[in-house]
C-alpha cells in the first residue's frame, strides 16, 4: 500500500474507473469506516457492501466502535464487525476518513495487509493515503462518491442501497441546512427516495428521533 499524495489529485472520470476495476479484480474485499461512525460512515460502507453483495465477493464489514443505536435502523449493521482475524484481503476500501488513522488502532493494520488499498472520501485530502485514491471535496458527502461508484460499476440501486446512501448524505448535510450543500447533493435524494422502502421524511424523523451525540465530522 502507498501512502504519499499524488502531485495531482485525480478527477473522478479518472479515480472511479480504478476503483471499479479493482473491485472487478478482487475476490476478497475488507471495508472499514471512521470510529465514532455517524451517518454517512455507515450509510456509505452499507450501501457499497450491500451493491457488491451479488457480485459472490466475500465482504468483510469492520468499525472499531461498532454501530451507535441511532444507526442500528439501517439494514445489515448485523454484519459489521468490530475486528477480524483474517490475515490479508486482497482489496480494502476505505471510507469517509480523513487519513487512515481514523479507522482505529485495530483496524489499521488489517487495512494496512491488503493487497490494494481504496481510499473513497469526501474530507481535505491532506490525509490521503492508499493506492487508488477516490477523493472529491466537493462532494458534501462520502454516500455521493459511493453513488457515482455503483454508477460506474453499473450496479442497480436497490431500496436498501438507497436508504443506505440518503442517510448519509442527510447526516452531513445536516437535512441539506450547511453550507457544504450544493446542487449536486441537492438532486440526489430525489433519485434515493424513488428507490427507497420508506419515504424520505420517515428516514430523516428516525434519525432526528434517534440522535444522541453531535458528528463526527
Amino acid at each position: 500500500m502507498t501512502s504519499a499524495l499524488p502531485a495531482a489529485l485525480l478527477p473522478l472520470s479518472v479515480s472511479l474507473p480504478q476503483a471499479a476495476d479493482a473491485i472487478k479484480k478482487a475476490q476478497s474485499i475488507v471495508m472499514a469506516c471512521h470510529v465514532s461512525p455517524d451517518g454517512d460512515a455507515l450509510g456509505s460502507m452499507l450501501g457499497l457492501a450491500l451493491a457488491l453483495a451479488p457480485l459472490g465477493k466475500d465482504l468483510t464489514l469492520l468499525s472499531q466502535d461498532g454501530v451507535p443505536a441511532i444507526y442500528q435502523f439501517l439494514p445489515q449493521t448485523h454484519s459489521i464487525q468490530q475486528f477480524t482475524e483474517c490475515a490479508r484481503f486482497d482489496l480494502a476500501l476505505v471510507l469517509d476518513c480523513g487519513d487512515l488513522a481514523r479507522v482505529g488502532d485495530r483496524v489499521m493494520p488489517v487495512i494496512a495487509r491488503a493487497q490494494t488499498v481504496v481510499d473513497i472520501d469526501h474530507h481535505a485530502v491532506a490525509g490521503a493515503f492508499g493506492d487508488i485514491q477516490v477523493l472529491d471535496t466537493q462532494s458534501a458527502s462520502a454516500c455521493e462518491i459511493v453513488y457515482a461508484l455503483l454508477q460506474t460499476l453499473e450496479l442497480p440501486l436497490t431500496p436498501s442501497i438507497a436508504a443506505c446512501l440518503f442517510t448519509g448524505v442527510t447526516t452531513d448535510t445536516g437535512s441539506f441546512r450547511y453550507q457544504n450543500v450544493s446542487p449536486q447533493p441537492c438532486a440526489l435524494p430525489p433519485t434515493l427516495s424513488r428507490r427507497v422502502h420508506a419515504p424520505p421524511t420517515s428516514l430523516s424523523m428516525c434519525l432526528k428521533t434517534r440522535r444522541s451525540r453531535p458528528r463526527a465530522f
